[in-house]
């Protein structure tokens, strides 16, 4: 990470590169996201969409977009870490019956992921990798089962947490973490879906205009919806509540990674990402973001939720923040020619 004279930081740059035509182009992305559902609905499957849904913000709006406003026979598919808030799981009931959509749970066995989470966490100084890996098989399962032409989700580019990468890594570790591990044979199958993952990047990549391999999708790369338009539809019409102005409120130990981060470098909160994605977003000024994050650095405090998660991981604080704040070991576990393949396998799809 780098920043320039103002402050700004490379990623930020990036950012402002990558999305420039953005408001040139609102029309042509709708346009083309409704042929792309034109096209996946004449096929008549008995289910035309996968949608990922955490009962949190993003996800609720891609079950609203994909069934009450485009139609689409949708089974919704849930990834149940042991950790899903009680607003979260109502969230879920009153999306799914107001979507008259099919929903599915998919829980790994608790005592593996718990001991999933400390191998992480003991050896990459993180803790998401093994949630990341279970929501992406959840999905292989959904869409080898079911088989329909669309799979939409709430996570995008634009939308997301640019956070560099010393402080976070997802499900692409994973296979590095747990390579030679006794635990290994008890995640087989967090482990078997990158096979199928493979098989349906190759069959996206030379079908490119078919629906050979599920299409991937996520509203926000064809629709600019505000953070306020986005609440209001989702209380309005899912039915979607939430504690507070709580970002994810979705999983209960969300805010455990986000006070690692801090752990690993002081200067950030667990607002940091969150702020910075609001100001390129153009939802915030600057120096709102800076009155926040100035608050939340002199009241800097570990999450009520992690004396609990560790008694369950079996670990005292003083090992948590011994691994946690150990910045480096994550790097050993990146596969940095397999993430230039993907890179460029993106644009080429998406291209």
């Amino acid at each position: 990470m780098e920043t320039d004279s103002k402050g700004i930081c490379n990623h930020c740059h990036k950012y402002e590169i990558r999305y420039a035509n953005d408001d040139n182009t609102k029309e042509e992305r709708k346009k083309k996201f409704e042929n792309i559902v034109y096209r996946a609905k004449k096929l008549d499957r008995p289910y035309d969409c996968i949608v990922t849904l955490s009962g949190g913000k993003d996800s609720t709006y891609s079950l609203y977009l994909a069934s009450k406003v485009y139609g689409l026979k949708c089974v919704a598919i849930t990834f149940d870490n042991g950790y899903l808030s009680r607003h979260a799981l109502n969230n879920i009931k009153a999306a799914t019956e107001i979507a008259g959509a099919e929903h599915i749970f998919y829980t790994f066995n608790r005592n593996t992921m718990l001991r999933l989470y400390k191998m992480s966490l003991m050896k990459s100084g993180i803790i998401c990798a093994p949630c990341m890996k279970g929501i992406e098989v959840c999905g292989i399962i959904a869409t080898k089962t079911f088989n329909p032409p669309l799979f939409m989700h709430g996570n995008s580019a634009k939308i997301g947490y640019m956070v560099y990468p010393e402080i976070f890594a997802g499900g692409e570790i994973f296979g590095s973490l747990i390579k030679d591990e006794p635990i290994a044979k008890e995640a087989e199958q967090l482990i078997a879906g990158d096979r199928q993952k493979v098989y349906n990047a190759m069959k996206r990549l030379i079908f490119r205009n078919s629906f050979m391999a599920p299409r991937v999708m996520c509203f926000h790369d064809y629709f600019d919806v505000s953070r306020d338009e986005l609440y209001d539809t989702i209380r309005r019409e899912m039915g979607w509540t939430a504690p507070d102005d709580s970002e994810h409120m979705d999983c209960l130990i969300h805010e455990v990674p986000f006070y690692v981060h801090g752990l690993k470098f002081p200067e950030l909160t667990k607002k940091t990402a969150f702020l910075s994605g609001q100001i390129r977003l153009g939802e915030m000024e600057r120096e709102e973001a800076l009155d926040i994050e100035t608050k939340e650095l002199a009241e800097k405090k570990k999450p009520a939720i992690l004396d609990s998660f560790l008694s369950e991981l079996d670990m005292s604080e003083d090992e948590f923040m011994r691994y946690a704040s150990n910045w480096k070991n994550v790097d050993l576990y990146r596969d940095k020619a397999r993430s230039s393949l993907v890179s460029l396998y993106h644009r080429i799809v998406k291209g």
